[in-house]
């Protein structure tokens, strides 16, 4: 191809991109799609591990739970009052670190969670946590 040519067709191009119009603006539901789609995927990309840290307090409190009620011999009434003293005493924080527990607090606990119990476990229980903290 010769220089003429060539230039003339890079002229035609440019004349080309001149004349293509702008794109339209977005329209309001446009927006609104992009912002939804947006939005979920960060909302999906911050709570995942809010969800996950969650499920796996609720875990950890029905596998105690499940624990003690072989362990002592609770009954499901015993075992669904200690489940709201445990989740209302160990709520998870906002960024998952709690405050350390003095061992007053943690033996008021412990005799929080003895009084919902029958007086038989609720000695075997108390005696099985003074135990744990001395070993700690």
């Amino acid at each position: 191809m010769s220089r003429k040519r060539q230039r003339m067709q890079s002229f035609r191009e440019a004349e080309k991109r001149k004349l293509r119009t702008p794109p339209e603006p977005w329209s309001l539901k446009d927006k609104l799609v992009a912002f939804s789609a947006l939005g979920s995927a960060l909302l999906v990309f911050i709570g995942t591990p809010f969800l996950s840290m969650y499920m796996s307090h609720r875990n950890a409190i029905d596998r105690r739970l499940t624990h003690w009620k072989i362990e002592y011999g609770l009954s499901e009434s015993e075992i669904l009052r200690l489940r709201e003293i445990e989740i209302s005493f160990h709520s998870p924080s906002l960024f998952g670190a709690s405050k350390p527990l003095t061992a007053k607090e943690s033996a008021l606990h412990n005799q929080h969670l003895a009084d919902q119990m029958n007086d038989e476990s609720a000695q075997k229980f108390i005696e099985d946590q003074q135990a744990a903290q001395r070993g700690h």
